[in-house]
């Protein structure tokens, strides 16, 4: 076959506890790997077995692929690593696979239903841990076992059209893992504002997150004590509060500076609602008890959360979202005040 299909574009970074498994979870796919190509680009660390790992593996099972190559890199940038892929690849669909995701066997069988549509441009799967953690069901609760549209993709766990970069331009080097966050979200902003291409997320094709093998955690250490559990929760709590007020917030603002008017209204409307019910507060707390209760209502219905568990996975997906917009309106000002108090100083 003088060209593959399917061009699986994988960043590998301290990976030797994860990559079998990831390739593996490829080679069993329910697909022909021959028409697979399987780029893994690499950035290599001084006490890294990666290389190793890898090598072998290819010894083995290379001919089972088109083709199969370990690329060095000496930008640590995951996208840098994912871009330089793309630029190398061969076929009409790019799998973007992180080092710790092992595929579900149908995952590709079900993608290149969807991408067979001209109208759908990336298909991208819910990934969870075993068991699966709190915020992991609140992100993907409504996705389980069905396929629909959704707004963002991925980038660790996509199959879009390599004429989708073409059309877009290639992944914000900028953004993502390790310096910064929000690439996914630039980059499916793109998507909406430059073309009429759908996104759709398969939820009949679930795959696993194994992050915990890669840091040689097996199982996570699960806190039994009431108080043990509240302050876990506090603690993953208070951290992604810093997270949207810093990080969070600056990469946020950039997406929405390259979104498209839609995605600029719906971040308002985030904004609005925490500020209409401060604003009620000094005249009866009840209204802004009832606004904060009533807005999440109707995204509960339009979602079908009609179950006590799924109802409140809305609220807290609804309410992530308004703290981000506030936090991302608050870092502006705060930012300006911040190099004036500097340069006062």
């Amino acid at each position: 076959m003088e060209k593959p299909e399917i061009s699986v574009v994988l960043p590998l970074y301290n990976s030797a506890a994860t990559v079998i498994d990831v390739l593996e979870s490829i080679r069993n796919l329910d697909y022909d790997t021959k028409n697979i190509e399987v780029l893994m680009i690499h950035y290599q660390l001084p006490s890294d077995k990666t290389t190793e790992v890898v090598s072998k593996y290819v010894e083995k099972h290379g001919p089972e692929f088109h083709t199969i190559k370990l690329i060095n890199r000496r930008n640590k940038k995951a996208n840098y690593a994912r871009n330089l892929g793309i630029k190398r690849s061969k076929g009409n669909y790019i799998l973007l696979l992180n080092d710790d995701i092992v595929l579900h066997p149908k995952a590709v069988k079900y993608a290149m239903e969807h991408l067979r549509n001209p109208e759908t441009c990336a298909v991208t799967f819910p990934y969870m841990m075993n068991p699966p953690t709190l915020w992991e069901k609140v992100q993907f609760f409504r996705f389980l076992n069905k396929a629909k549209q959704t707004k963002v993709l991925n980038i660790g766990l996509s199959l879009v059209k390599k004429e989708t970069f073409e059309k877009v331009g290639l992944i914000d080097e900028d953004l993502g893992p390790p310096v910064s966050s929000n690439d996914d979200f630039e980059f499916s902003a793109r998507i909406a504002r430059k073309t009429k291409y759908k996104i759709i997320i398969e939820g009949k094709a679930p795959c696993i997150h194994i992050h915990n093998k890669k840091e040689n955690k097996t199982t996570r250490k699960e806190t039994t004590s009431t108080t043990g559990k509240l302050k876990k929760v506090l603690t993953w709590y208070i951290n992604l509060l810093k997270y949207d007020f810093t990080v969070g917030a600056d990469t946020y603002y950039l997406v929405l500076t390259r979104a498209p008017t839609t995605w600029k209204l719906e971040a308002s409307m985030y904004l609005i609602v925490p500020l209409l019910a401060a604003s009620c507060i000094p005249v009866n707390p009840i209204y802004a008890a009832l606004i904060f209760t009533f807005f999440p209502a109707l995204f509960a219905m339009y979602y079908k959360a009609f179950s006590f568990k799924n109802l409140a996975y809305t609220y807290l997906v609804i309410y992530r979202r308004m703290q981000r917009a506030t936090c991302c309106a608050l870092r502006i000002p705060y930012k300006i005040l911040l190099r004036k108090f500097n340069r006062i100083k």
